[in-house]
C-alpha cells in the first residue's frame, strides 16, 4: 500500500497538468478563432489600401465610376422602397379601421382560427436570465384563444441549469397551453427547429421567435387574420422593434436601422418586387410548408436561406405592419461585431446559393402555374447582387480615399473636397444626385425619463409609451402617420386621401425630372420651392403617446423586460424628438407659450449699440472696428480693441438686427397656425416697413439734397474721417423714385444701391435685407405645423448649412426661425436645462451655449484687436456662385456679409437667453421694452440727427476754437437727446400709424 499511494498521486498530478494544458490549448484555439475574422478584415483593408496606392489613374477612375453608379442606384432604390411602403401601411390601417368599426370584433370567429404553435427558441446558457420572463409573458399576455394556441419553449443547453429547468418544466402544470421541449444533441437554432418539425403537433401555423422578443399581445391574432383573409399566403413576416434603444448610442442607431428595415425596406421591397422575406423572428409559417422545408443548419443565416428557398418555390410572403414584436439590440461593440459578421457571411452565402433565381423559373410542382416575372427577377438581382456588392464597394471606397490621403495628402480644404468628391467629372453629378435620392436616415426617440421604451406610470396619472418610427423620411418631407393605441393594437393612422398620395407621386416624379440636372444648391432650392405641395406627405414617428387614466393590468417585470401593458384609452400622437434639446411636446396652447417681451427688450439694447456705432463712425472713426481710419488718438484705438469689439461693432449689430427679426416675425403664425394669420403676416410686412422707410428716406433726401451739405465734407476733412462718406445728392425725382423702389427690390450688392448711398451712415441697406429675409422666413415657417419635428429640424439645419456655403443671409434667418420653433414647440428651455445623459450623469446644455459665445468673442478679439489683416479671410470660405473655382476668391468685401464669429456669438447668447429666466427678466424691464418698441424709429432717425445737428454743432464749436474732445462730448449729448425726442415723435406720428395702416388695409382686403 505504501508503494501505490505515490504512484496514484503522480498520476493525479499528470492528469491535472494534462487538463491545464488542454484548457490552455482550448483558450488559445478559441482566441485564434475569435480574432481570425478581425485580422482578416484588417488585412483586407490594408491590402486594398496598398493596392490603390499603386493603381493607375485609369483603373481608379473606372472603380470610382462603378462605386458612384452603385451608390446612386442604392439611393434611388431606397427612395422607391419608401414610396412603395406607403401602400402596405394604408392596407394595415384599413384592416384596423374595419376591426375598430365593429367594436374590435375580428373577422374570424374564435372557433375558426387556425391552431397556432408559437416557438420561443433559446440557448439556455446565454438566455437563462430572461427565458422565464419571456415564457410568462407569452403564456399570460398574448391575446389568442387558449384552446387555439400553444407556447413552445424550445431550448438546448450543454450543461444542466438548475433550478431553472425544473421551473420551466413545471409551467405546463399551471398553463395547459405551455409545452417545454429540451432538444438533445442540438448546437444551433436550426437544430432546435428541425427537431420540433419532427413532432406531430397538429397545428396549422407555426410562429418563430427568438428568446429576447416580446410579441405584441395582438400580433398572433393579426397574423392569423392575414392567413384567413388570403389562402395563398404562406408566410407572414411582422415588424421587429428595438426596445432597448436607450442603452447606448449603438443601440439607438440599431433601433433606427431596424425601423428602416422592417417598416420601410421590407414592406416596400415586397410591394415593388413582388416577394417578401422571412427574417428569423416574428415570422408565421403555414405548418405544412415549414415541416417540409425545414431549416438548413449549414447556412449561417438559415432564416434568409429558408425565405429564399420558399420564394424559389413560388410561395407567397407578406409583410404586415400590425404584427409587431419588440426585441433587444446588441449593447456592446463586440456583440455587434459578431452579429454583423455572421449576417455578412450568411447573406453572402445565401446570395451565392440563390442567385440562380435571377434566371431560373419556379422550382415547385405545387406552384407550376406561378411565374417569376421580370420584376421579381430584377428584384432578386437587386437584393442578392447589387445590394450585396454595394457593401463591399463602400469598404473599397474607404480604402481608395485612404490611399489618396497617403499618396497625395491635400494641403487645403478645397483640395480635400475635390479629392474625395470631385476627382472625376461624372462623380460630381452622381454625388449630387445620390444624397438627394437617399435623404437622411430616420430618427429615433428615446424615453429619457424611464430609461427604456416602455409604458410607465408618470406623475399626474399619465402613461407614456414610446413607439418606433413607421416610415423612412423621403427627401426631407414628411407623411403624417399617427399611432393610435387601444386595448387591441398600436395602430397606424394615415390622414391623407389617396388623391393626396397620388398627387405627391406626380409632384416627386416631375421634380426629379426637372431638378436632377441642376447643381446641388439649385437642387436644394428646388426642393424648398416644391415643399408647399408636399406638406402632407411622408412623415414618420417614433413618438411619445400620452394616455390619461389608464389601468395597468399586470405586475411589474424585471428591468430588462419590455414593460408592455394592455392599453385601454385611445391616444393622440405627438411629434418625436431629434436629440434631447429638440424634443417635442404637446401641441401649442396659450398656457405654454411664454411671453416674448424679452425679445423686444433685446432690441432695446441694439438701439443703444446702433446709436453708438453711428455716432462713433462719424465722430470717433478710429474707435470703430473695420474702420478705414487705422491710426488716430490712442484712446480711440483702445476703444476699438476693447469696448467696440462687442458693443460698437457694425457687423455684429446689423447681424443681430437680421437675426432677431427672423426670431420674432414668425411668432404670430407659430402661435396660431391658421391661414389667416399667415396671410396677414405676409401682407402686412411690406406696408409696415415701407411707410416709415418712405418717410425717413424722404426727410433725408430733403435734408441732404435740397439743402447744402458742404458742411459734412468740411466736417470729415477737419476730423480726418475717411470711413464716412458725404450722402449722395439725388439729382431729380426719377432717381428718388427708383432708389426708393430699389430698397424693396434689390437682393444683392446692397451697399451699392442709390438709397443706401443717399442715406446718412449708409445703413439703409438693412431694410432691404430685412424685407428680403422676411419672406425667406415666411416661406419656410409654413412647414412647421405639417411636418415631423425631428425631420423639420434636420431639414432646417441642412438649409442653414447650404445658406452658409453660398453666403446667403438665410443662414441667420432660418436659425432664428428654428429657435422660435424650438421655443414654442419643443420645450427648448426645459430641454436646455435638462440636457442629456452621459452614463449616469445629466449634462446641461448651457455650457455648450456659453462656449458658442466664448468662441465668437475670442474670434472677434483675435481678428479685430490682434490680427486685423486676417479679419476677412473667412469670407473666402464660401462657394463662388458667379466666378470660377470652388471657393470664393473674389468676394466683394465692401458688401455687408454674414460672419461666423457673429453667428456663434448671437446663437450662444440667444440660446442662453431662451434657457434662463434671469436674462429674460432683465430684458423685460420697462426701459428696454420702451426702447425696443421704438427701435425702427430710432434706426431711421438717428443718422439724420447725427449728420445734421451733430455735425453742424461740431463744426460751429470747432470754428469757435473749442477743443475737439469737448466738441465731441457736446455733440454726443445733443445728438442723444435729439434722437430721443425725434424718434419718439417719429414713433407716434409715423411708426405706430404704419402698423395701424397695415392692419386696417388687411382688414379691408379680406372683407
Amino acid at each position: 500500500m505504501s508503494e501505490v499511494a505515490p504512484n496514484s498521486a503522480t498520476e493525479q498530478q499528470v492528469t491535472k497538468r494534462s487538463g491545464t494544458a488542454s484548457a490552455a490549448l482550448n483558450a488559445v484555439s478559441s482566441s485564434i478563432s475569435e480574432w481570425t475574422p478581425f485580422c482578416l478584415v484588417a488585412s483586407y483593408f490594408v491590402f486594398s489600401t496598398c493596392m490603390y496606392m499603386y493603381c493607375s489613374e485609369g483603373l481608379i477612375a473606372v472603380f470610382w465610376f462603378i462605386y458612384m453608379c452603385t451608390n446612386f442606384y442604392i439611393a434611388g432604390a431606397t427612395v422607391l422602397e419608401a414610396f412603395m411602403s406607403i401602400m402596405p401601411c394604408r392596407e394595415a390601417r384599413k384592416i384596423v379601421n374595419q376591426a375598430e368599426e365593429k367594436g374590435w370584433l375580428f373577422p374570424t370567429a374564435h372557433s375558426n382560427l387556425p391552431l397556432l404553435d408559437i416557438i420561443i427558441v433559446a440557448y439556455l446558457p446565454n438566455e437563462k436570465d430572461i427565458i422565464m420572463d419571456r415564457a410568462m409573458y407569452g403564456l399570460e399576455q398574448l391575446d389568442y384563444p387558449k384552446d387555439k394556441i400553444r407556447i413552445n419553449i424550445l431550448y438546448n443547453t450543454p450543461v444542466s441549469i438548475e433550478p431553472l429547468e425544473t421551473e420551466l418544466h413545471g409551467l405546463p402544470l399551471k398553463y395547459p397551453h405551455a409545452r417545454i421541449i429540451k432538444v438533445p444533441n442540438s448546437t444551433s437554432k436550426a437544430d432546435n427547429l428541425n427537431y420540433f418539425f419532427t413532432l406531430d403537433t397538429g397545428s396549422d401555423v407555426i410562429a418563430i421567435y427568438d428568446c429576447d422578443h416580446y410579441p405584441h399581445p395582438n400580433g398572433p391574432r393579426w397574423a392569423a387574420e392575414r392567413f384567413m383573409a388570403d389562402t395563398e399566403v404562406d408566410i407572414v413576416q411582422g415588424r421587429c422593434i428595438v426596445f432597448n434603444s436607450h442603452d447606448t448610442l449603438l443601440t439607438s442607431m440599431i433601433a433606427v436601422e431596424f425601423d428602416k428595415i422592417y417598416a420601410v425596406s421590407h414592406p416596400g421591397r415586397s410591394a415593388m418586387w413582388g416577394f417578401g422575406l422571412f427574417c428569423g423572428s416574428n415570422g408565421y409559417w403555414r405548418t405544412s410548408l415549414l415541416r417540409e422545408m425545414k431549416m438548413d443548419g449549414s447556412m449561417l443565416t438559415e432564416d434568409i436561406d429558408s425565405a429564399l428557398r420558399a420564394f424559389s418555390r413560388g410561395c407567397k410572403t407578406v409583410h404586415d405592419l400590425n404584427v409587431t414584436s419588440y426585441e433587444l439590440a446588441p449593447t456592446t461593440l463586440g456583440a455587434f461585431w459578431k452579429q454583423r459578421l455572421r449576417w455578412a457571411q450568411g447573406w453572402a452565402q445565401a446570395s451565392m446559393r440563390h442567385a440562380k433565381m435571377i434566371y431560373n423559373g419556379v422550382q415547385d410542382p405545387l406552384h407550376e402555374g406561378t411565374k417569376r416575372d421580370f420584376t421579381a427577377r430584377f428584384g432578386v438581382l437587386s437584393l442578392l447582387l447589387i445590394r450585396e456588392a454595394s457593401y463591399y464597394l463602400v469598404t473599397q471606397y474607404t480604402c481608395l480615399v485612404l490611399s489618396f490621403l497617403i499618396v497625395k495628402f491635400p494641403s487645403s480644404g478645397e483640395e480635400l473636397g475635390k479629392l474625395i468628391y470631385f476627382q472625376y467629372p461624372v462623380s460630381q453629378w452622381l454625388f449630387i444626385i445620390s444624397p438627394q435620392q437617399l435623404g437622411v436616415p430616420g430618427s429615433h426617440a428615446l424615453d429619457h425619463q424611464s430609461g427604456q421604451i416602455r409604458v410607465c406610470i408618470e406623475k399626474d396619472d399619465h402613461l407614456v409609451f414610446y413607439h418606433i418610427p413607421i416610415l423612412f423620411d423621403i427627401v426631407c418631407n414628411h407623411w403624417t402617420v399617427r399611432a393610435c393605441s387601444t386595448d387591441r393594437q398600436i395602430q397606424l393612422v394615415e390622414p391623407d386621401s389617396e388623391e393626396v398620395t397620388y398627387t405627391y407621386f406626380g409632384t416627386f416624379a416631375t421634380s426629379c425630372i426637372l431638378v436632377l440636372p441642376q447643381s446641388l444648391f439649385e437642387n436644394i432650392q428646388g426642393q424648398r420651392k416644391a415643399l408647399a405641395d408636399w406638406l402632407y406627405v411622408v412623415r414618420t414617428a417614433l413618438i411619445p403617446v400620452v394616455f390619461k387614466k389608464t389601468v395597468l393590468l399586470v405586475e411589474a417585470v424585471p428591468r430588462l423586460s419590455f414593460k408592455h401593458r394592455l392599453l385601454i384609452m385611445k391616444s393622440q400622437l405627438l411629434s418625436g424628438p431629434l436629440p434631447s434639446v429638440f424634443s417635442s411636446t404637446s401641441s401649442l396652447s396659450s398656457s405654454r407659450i411664454a411671453s416674448q417681451d424679452y425679445l423686444i427688450g433685446l432690441r432695446g439694447i441694439l438701439v443703444l449699440q446702433s446709436f453708438l456705432f453711428v455716432f462713433f463712425q462719424a465722430f470717433l472713426p478710429t474707435a470703430v472696428p473695420d474702420s478705414r481710419n487705422k491710426d488716430g488718438p490712442l484712446y480711440q484705438i483702445i476703444l476699438r480693441k476693447s469696448f467696440s469689439v462687442v458693443f460698437c461693432n457694425e457687423s455684429l449689430i446689423y447681424s443681430w438686427i437680421i437675426f432677431l427679426s427672423a426670431r420674432t416675425i414668425a411668432l404670430p403664425y407659430l402661435s396660431n397656425t391658421s391661414r389667416e394669420v399667415c396671410a396677414s403676416s405676409v401682407f402686412r410686412r411690406s406696408v409696415r416697413l415701407w411707410l416709415p422707410t418712405f418717410t425717413a428716406y424722404s426727410i433725408a433726401i430733403a435734408a441732404f439734397t435740397a439743402a447744402d451739405n458742404a458742411y459734412i465734407t468740411d466736417f470729415l476733412t477737419r476730423t480726418g474721417n475717411v470711413s464716412t462718406e458725404t450722402p449722395m445728392r439725388v439729382r431729380n425725382f426719377l432717381v428718388y423714385f427708383n432708389s426708393l423702389f430699389d430698397i424693396f427690390w434689390v437682393n444683392k450688392q446692397f451697399s451699392y444701391q442709390a438709397a443706401n448711398k443717399a442715406f446718412p451712415s449708409g445703413t439703409l441697406w438693412i431694410v432691404s435685407v430685412l424685407f428680403q429675409q422676411s419672406y425667406t422666413v415666411y416661406m419656410t415657417m409654413i412647414i412647421v405645423p405639417y411636418t415631423r419635428t425631428s425631420w423639420r429640424v434636420k431639414a432646417l439645419l441642412l438649409f442653414v448649412l447650404t445658406a452658409f456655403w453660398v453666403q446667403s443671409w438665410a443662414w441667420y434667418s432660418v436659425t432664428g426661425l428654428l429657435i422660435t420653433d424650438a421655443v414654442l414647440n419643443m420645450d427648448l428651455q426645459v430641454k436646455s436645462r435638462t440636457g442629456f445623459k452621459i452614463g449616469k450623469f445629466q449634462v446641461p446644455m448651457w455650457p455648450l451655449y456659453a462656449s458658442f459665445i466664448l468662441t465668437g468673442v475670442i474670434l472677434q478679439f483675435l481678428f479685430i484687436s490682434w490680427k486685423p489683416s486676417m479679419r476677412n479671410n473667412e469670407q473666402h470660405g464660401h462657394t463662388s456662385l458667379y466666378t470660377e473655382g470652388m471657393l470664393n476668391e473674389e468676394q466683394d468685401l465692401d458688401q455687408p456679409l454674414a460672419r461666423v464669429d457673429n453667428y456663434l456669438f448671437m446663437l450662444g447668447a440667444m440660446l442662453l437667453i431662451e434657457t434662463f429666466e434671469m436674462p429674460q427678466r432683465i430684458l423685460r424691464s420697462k426701459a428696454f421694452i420702451a426702447l425696443g418698441r421704438r427701435s425702427f424709429s430710432v434706426f431711421l432717425v438717428q443718422s439724420i440727427i447725427v449728420y445734421t445737428i451733430g455735425m453742424k454743432l461740431w463744426v460751429f464749436m470747432d470754428g469757435a476754437g473749442v477743443a475737439s474732445t469737448v466738441s465731441t462730448l457736446a455733440s454726443f449729448a445733443v445728438c442723444a437727446s435729439s434722437v430721443a425726442v425725434a424718434s419718439e415723435i417719429f414713433y407716434r406720428l409715423v411708426d405706430l400709424p404704419s402698423i395701424a395702416a397695415a392692419k386696417g388695409l388687411w382688414t379691408w382686403m379680406i372683407k
